[in-house]
């Protein structure tokens, strides 16, 4: 066999390896620590030998569809005194399966824990140190820990509250069956029945995600705080400004600060190993079949994001709740804003509510005048424009050149209010529509699917040509190294 690495060498790493797995709560990504490493497939295997002597130390499992290493020893080995301490956990299969197979009548075997299960208010103080301990965890993507850890922690914390371990046990899995969010998800997920995970709501922790990104220093913090300042200026000017009605908006009056934005976001992703380093607090997620987003920032007034879009279609005439900038980092596509042409009396044009009805299946209203294109141009990378949120507008990908002619990829920085002032309307000359796809729920990415995404937007933004630096970046349009599209989706 081939030696890639001396014995020095791997014994070293293998130190090095097995405390960073440490420091991420017993598990990582296998992917992750090749790249932070720096080594290969096989020197990796190397390194697993040389630490994994004398007694087992690392292991490669697969956990909830991705390969991850695994910490085997993350404490101390159970001495003879604590065996008994330890000894349940290693039934967890089988206390798992009673639980949830027979949950009232596995609680009516101990009167203590039926006891404790009828107080809300002890579950909810569980829950909520469970989660403070599990968003501790810097694991990518992220709040894991492994379930013995949780245990541990809550018999430390909650001194004389369970008769042992196994009621611990029974505790946590309590709390995991019952308590949700205020949107009716699992406040908690098991994972391979060894690891723990606390899940996000969809806006309650988001203000308390950003401020835990600055306080998590890595190569990128500096660059972070420049995009986390431009974005707080326009927030702070929104929420100062009043508007029609009193409403709070962005308006075409914010050019310089989008133009600030955009800079210090694009100064950010072009960052080596970004993609490594974004914090786990930073949410990204998914719209199937529609688009992906990185959420940059959620304040008061203003809601930045990044959006991604692939293989799309051209959306049907429609306006957006808030007023929104959008700035172009890749591609380009026809975007048409559209007007009501009055002139002949006889023709109407069709209203649809999508607020009021997302599947678009209301009764439209009625109204006089045919949609026509009142303006069309090219978005392109490094161009931005903004629209006022009762302006009806359509956007359409463009396709590669040749015999490829599928819609390329688009990559877009979307920064808008948050005051919903008006319903999402969908015009149609048409009464009998089909609509085709409709938008799907949004689902949050984790671990390699996450990293994939990032990795993905990081080269996107290199292979634009598009420099943070320049004040006019149109001017190098033509040393453009990809054709890419992008266009936005209402809200």
């Amino acid at each position: 066999m081939m030696t890639w690495l001396n014995t020095g060498e791997s014994r070293n790493l293998g130190k090095k390896i097995v405390a960073h797995v440490r420091q991420k709560g017993g598990i990582c990504a296998y992917e992750e620590l090749l790249s932070r490493f720096r080594i290969t497939h096989e020197e990796f295997s190397e390194v697993m030998e040389s630490a994994n002597e004398g007694r087992p130390r690392l292991e490669k499992k697969d956990v909830n569809g991705e390969t991850s290493i695994v910490s085997k020893d993350n404490r101390r080995q159970p001495t003879q005194v604590h065996r008994s301490r330890r000894q349940p956990t290693q039934l967890h299969s089988q206390f798992s399966n009673d639980v949830h197979r027979q949950p009232a009548q596995t609680y009516r075997q101990s009167p203590r824990v039926l006891q404790q299960s009828t107080n809300d208010e002890e579950s909810e103080k569980v829950s909520k140190k469970m989660v403070k301990f599990l968003r501790h965890t810097v694991h990518k993507g992220g709040n894991f820990h492994p379930l013995d850890d949780v245990l541990d922690m809550l018999q430390e914390t909650f001194k004389g509250k369970f008769n042992g371990r196994l009621e611990a046990f029974r505790f946590v899995l309590k709390v995991v069956n019952e308590v949700k969010h205020s949107d009716g998800r699992p406040r908690f997920e098991l994972l391979e029945s060894t690891l723990i995970r606390a899940t996000e709501s969809a806006y309650s922790n988001r203000m308390e995600r950003q401020t835990q990104i600055l306080l998590q220093p890595n190569a990128a913090t500096d660059l972070w705080q420049a995009v986390w300042n431009a974005n707080e200026k326009l927030n702070q000017r929104v929420a100062h400004r009043v508007g029609d009605e009193g409403v709070k908006e962005v308006t075409e009056e914010d050019q310089d600060l989008v133009r600030k934005i955009r800079h210090s976001i694009l100064a950010w992703v072009s960052e080596p190993l970004w993609a490594q380093n974004v914090s786990p607090n930073i949410k990204v997620d998914k719209q199937p079949g529609v688009m992906k987003r990185v959420h940059l920032y959620c304040g008061d007034t203003v809601e930045v994001r990044l959006h991604l879009f692939e293989d799309a279609a051209e959306t049907y005439i429609h306006n957006h709740r808030d007023s929104f900038w959008s700035v172009n980092l890749a591609g380009q596509y026809r975007h048409k804003v559209w007007t009501i042409d009055t002139s002949d009396r006889s023709k109407v044009h069709y209203r649809f509510n999508r607020t009021a009805c997302p599947q678009l299946q209301g009764k439209p209203e009625v109204a006089d005048g045919e949609l026509k294109v009142g303006l069309g141009h090219d978005h392109v990378a490094g161009a931005s424009y903004f629209i006022h949120h009762l302006t009806p507008h359509t956007v359409t990908p463009s396709v590669g050149e040749g015999c490829t002619q599928v819609p390329q990829p688009i990559l877009t920085i979307y920064i808008k209010g948050r005051a919903h002032s008006v319903d999402t309307m969908v015009l149609s000359n048409e009464l009998r529509t089909d609509w085709g796809g409709l938008n799907s729920p949004e689902e949050e990415m984790y671990d390699l699917e996450r990293l994939h995404l990032l990795d993905r937007i990081h080269c996107l933004v290199k292979q634009s040509g598009v420099d943070a630096s320049d004040p006019n970046p149109l001017v190098k349009k033509d040393t453009m190294s990809v054709v890419t599209d992008t266009w936005e989706i209402f809200d």
